[in-house]
């Protein structure tokens, strides 16, 4: 058994740890939003760039699917990723930049995180434009949850 000299000085030292835990896990919870940002940002202008790459086919008459393809292929070379992760960060992209802008906007706010919003991207893509946005409105604040 411990002398109750020593008891005092512990439990200052357990109340210590578990407040510059609590300090830590604050600024996990920071990091995390502000890389939610920066995602959403990512998938904007990987959205804004295969736009730009189709265009430019479009007006040297070439093919547009082609183009995309082409894009996706440096997509992959310039982020160092394979050409099929490319190919799903462009339909993301694409996905919640055209069809589901309240999930892109929680994104950037950091009120859900990149895996939620693919999970509604993925649930969601098959559903018409109406329903879409009505179940996007429903599922949205869950999302966190």
């Amino acid at each position: 058994m411990e002398p109750p000299a020593d008891r005092p000085q512990r439990i200052r030292t357990s109340a210590e740890a578990r407040d510059g835990m609590g300090e830590m896990l604050d600024a996990v919870v920071q990091i995390d939003a502000v890389i939610a940002g920066l995602t959403a940002l990512r998938y904007e202008l990987v959205d804004q760039a295969q736009r730009l790459a189709v265009l430019a086919d479009l007006a040297a008459a070439a093919d547009t699917g082609m183009s995309r393809r082409a894009f996706r292929a440096e997509l992959a070379c310039a982020v160092l990723i394979p050409e099929s992760t490319a190919d799903r960060l462009t339909s993301d992209a694409e996905s919640l930049v055209r069809d589901l802008p309240a999930t892109l906007a929680a994104l950037r706010e950091g009120r859900i995180r990149e895996r939620h919003a693919r999970i509604l991207v993925d649930q969601l893509g098959d559903l018409e434009p109406d329903d879409r946005a009505a179940v996007e409105r429903l599922a949205l604040p869950l999302a966190p949850t």
